[in-house]
């Protein structure tokens, strides 16, 4: 380390709240949907993620898209299960 280099030392302080994700209606729609869910949690609901024609929208200009692909399904590890992909 340099000897001008000074030791910054950050603290993370975990917090919960009430989130906007009904989680148990999420999972009710998917089902109604056919959808099967394998793990994955309320941070995996679509409601979290943006539209891709929003996002899309804020790139027109620099991007080009040549193929949209819809995905046939999404497997994740559930809360118990060791995943060995995790960061």
């Amino acid at each position: 380390m340099h000897p001008d280099a000074g030791v910054m030392k950050t603290s993370v302080v975990e917090q919960e709240k009430p989130g906007l994700v009904d989680w148990p209606a999420v999972q009710a729609r998917l089902r109604e949907q056919g959808i099967v869910l394998v793990g994955g949690g309320a941070d995996e609901a679509p409601e979290v993620y943006k539209r891709l024609p929003d996002v899309l929208a804020a790139h027109a200009g620099t991007t080009r898209v040549k193929h949209r692909l819809r995905p046939l399904g999404v497997a994740m590890a559930g809360r118990g299960v060791h995943d060995p992909y995790k960061d």
